[in-house]
């Protein structure tokens, strides 16, 4: 076979071959193409020099390296086309930005990235379109079960009742959080230009304008009311700590001039009642529903289970890593010089998850509680009075739950009395939601919105 003939031979059985290909591998074919180009990268130039002798050997050396070079020439631009696609339309698609339960876990309010305010009701299985116009920050259900708040594009908060009816709206900045209690009577703000404010009936002030806390970007930040004890929980990025962790909780006091870390606040007095060192980078928090305890966790893992108090010191439970286990430092082992880890009660960990601390959420009352990993579709189950991880849940990934960035912590939300959980989609603009069974420490996903 002379060259030319080789040659013409070549371009029509590969190209013959590699339509055969598309046709037989459909969708899945751009990635197969993939892995054949790089294939091809490496094997084509070995046919330019093989030649096996004889007819059948020259025909199969040009079959194969035929079917490489046009698998090169249709595969890349294929391929980058459909990546491109997926991309444009994975960032087009609206995703839950915020939401928040209900306290009797039966309703769910959220928002989208594309603005859309709705109303999901479990029990009828029937969402309400509430605005299209909305703050995708502004989802907020009262823990006192007295109602919800929202916020428009044009900066008017809503108060509605537990039913929906309208009871009072005004203008206020534009918020990255905001919570109320009371039908609305007292109302706590984080707005855009990191002001925390504070207003109930007569009153309308500034608790701390902050210096650094950086509510952009891929930050964690909450601010959580608990309105029965006039309490405040604040939460956003910590500072690298260097108090020892034998040290920590020996002093409380608000002592920085930044809202850094997490604190907790007086809403009677504008004042912090103590602060909460010892976690580093991004920070998140929680107070149980008893307003006995605070959790603390932080991005190398470290989560701390503090009790509340009204002194100046309270030392913390520090829970188990989820990777290293229980750290016991020199200090408290007599005769040692090193800090050690035990990991004597230690369970396995499953593929997938990560010791970075997302998200804490009680999810039964105050006696147990989930911990969320960065990116992770798993989340473990803690109880407050023992330190190490009890279970884990896997939350499933199709969808995949939304803990694809730390800002995404504002679409998780539990509901305590009712074992609860609801989660925004990472891919999806729908919402997920889980039961938990205390006896059988059990967690089931039972709705998949779309």
């Amino acid at each position: 076979m002379n060259l030319s003939t080789r040659i013409l031979v070549s371009l029509l059985i590969g190209l013959l071959t590699f339509f055969v290909i598309i046709m037989a591998l459909g969708v899945i074919f751009p990635y197969v193409a993939w892995m054949m180009l790089m294939l091809g990268v490496i094997v084509s130039p070995m046919f330019s020099y093989y030649d096996t002798p004889g007819p059948a050997g020259e025909f199969g050396s040009v079959f194969v390296g035929s079917i490489f070079l046009w698998t090169i020439i249709f595969s890349v631009p294929w391929f980058l086309y459909l990546t491109a696609r997926n991309s444009a339309r994975l960032a087009a698609t609206p995703r839950a930005v915020s939401l928040s339960v209900a306290p009797n876990g039966k309703r769910i309010l959220f928002v989208t990235s594309a603005h859309k305010l709705s109303l999901l009701d479990l029990v009828t299985k029937s969402t309400k379109v509430i605005s299209d116009q909305a703050n995708p920050y502004s989802a907020y259900y009262m823990r006192d079960s007295s109602g919800f708040v929202w916020q428009d594009l044009d900066n008017l908060v809503y108060i509605h009742d537990q039913e929906g009816a309208l009871i009072d709206s005004f203008k206020h900045e534009s918020v990255c959080k905001h919570v109320a209690y009371n039908k609305g009577d007292l109302y706590v703000s984080l707005d855009h230009n990191s002001i925390l404010s504070i207003r109930k009936p007569g009153v309308e002030a500034i608790l701390k304008a902050m210096g650094h806390p950086d509510v952009s970007g891929d930050n964690p930040y909450d601010i959580q009311l608990f309105g029965s004890s006039k309490t405040l929980l604040t939460s956003f990025f910590s500072p690298n700590s260097t108090t020892p962790k034998d040290s920590i909780g020996d002093d409380l006091r608000d002592t920085s001039p930044d809202l850094v870390g997490t604190r907790l606040w007086s809403l009677e007095t504008g004042v912090p009642r103590a602060a909460f060192h010892g976690n580093t980078g991004r920070t998140v928090a929680t107070m149980s529903p008893d307003e006995k305890w605070v959790l603390s966790g932080d991005e190398d893992g470290d989560v701390f289970l503090w009790p509340l108090f009204t002194q100046t010191k309270g030392k913390p439970t520090l829970t188990a890593r989820l990777d290293l286990g229980l750290f016991t430092p020199a200090s408290l082992t007599a005769g040692s010089t090193v800090d050690t880890w035990d990991r004597s009660k230690l369970i396995d960990v499953p593929l997938g998850l990560t010791n970075k601390v997302l998200a804490l959420k009680f999810i039964h009352h105050s006696r147990y509680y989930l911990r969320f990993g960065y990116n992770s579709h798993y989340a473990a189950l803690f109880e407050v009075d023992n330190p190490w991880p009890l279970k884990y849940f896997d939350l499933g990934t199709r969808p995949f739950p939304a803990t694809d960035k730390y800002s995404r912590n504002l679409a998780i939300d539990t509901a305590p009395e009712a074992g609860i959980l609801v989660m925004g989609q990472r891919d999806g603009s729908g919402i997920l939601v889980y039961q938990f069974d205390p006896d059988e420490l059990t967690l089931e996903r039972v709705w998949v919105g779309r």
